[in-house]
C-alpha cells in the first residue's frame, strides 16, 4: 500500500500513483513543450471539486490556454439508464457515475464562470477524459456523440489513445 506524506487520501495518493505515469508518457512527446504548466488535484474555489488533472500554456498564437483531464482507472463501463451517466465500478462500487468526459467540462464551465484571470483575461478552457485502463472495445458506449453529444468537444481518450491525447494537448499548447 502507497504511503504519502501530502494532501489527500490513500486511494486518492495510489490512484494518482497508477494515472499520473500515463498522462506523463503523453506529454513526453515533443509536439508539448517541457515547460509547460501543470496542476494535479487543483481545486477549484469555493467548490469541494477538484480536477484530476490540467497542464496550461499558449498556443502559436500567444493566446492562453487550459486543458483539464479527468483521469478514471475504469476498464468496463455500460450504458446506464440515467442521462449523461453510465454504470461501472468506480469509487463506490458498481453504480451510475457521470460520463468522465461530462465531469471534466462541468470542471471547465466553472473555472470559465469563477476564475477571475481565466474570465478576464478569455484563457480558452478545454477539457477531456482519460481512461487510460479502458479497453478501445468500450469505445461504442463511452465516445457515442449520439449518447453522450458533449464528447464532440470534451473528448474521452481510452487506453490505446495516449498518441490522440498528445495531439488533442498540443492542439492548444505549443509554448509555456
Amino acid at each position: 500500500k502507497a504511503q504519502h506524506s501530502g494532501g489527500g487520501s490513500n486511494s486518492e495518493y495510489n490512484s494518482w500513483i497508477h494515472s499520473l505515469p500515463k498522462v506523463a508518457e503523453a506529454l513526453k512527446d515533443n509536439a508539448i513543450p517541457k515547460e509547460a504548466g501543470v496542476g494535479v488535484e487543483y481545486k477549484l474555489i469555493d467548490t469541494k471539486q477538484r480536477v484530476d488533472f490540467l497542464i496550461f500554456g499558449n498556443d502559436n498564437e500567444n493566446n492562453e490556454n487550459v486543458i483539464l483531464i479527468e483521469l478514471k482507472q475504469w476498464s468496463e463501463a455500460r450504458k446506464s439508464a440515467l442521462r449523461d451517466y453510465v454504470v461501472t465500478n468506480g469509487g463506490h462500487g458498481v453504480d451510475d457515475y457521470w460520463h468522465p468526459s461530462y465531469q471534466a467540462m462541468n470542471y471547465a464551465n466553472i473555472m470559465k464562470d469563477f476564475n477571475e484571470y481565466i474570465y478576464t483575461n478569455k484563457v480558452q478552457v478545454n477539457a477531456c477524459s482519460y481512461l487510460h485502463n479502458m479497453p478501445e472495445g468500450y469505445e461504442v458506449i463511452l465516445k457515442s456523440e449520439k449518447n453522450f453529444p458533449l464528447v464532440h468537444e470534451a473528448p474521452t481518450f481510452l487506453k490505446d489513445d495516449q498518441k490522440k491525447l498528445t495531439e488533442f494537448i498540443s492542439k492548444y499548447i505549443k509554448k509555456p
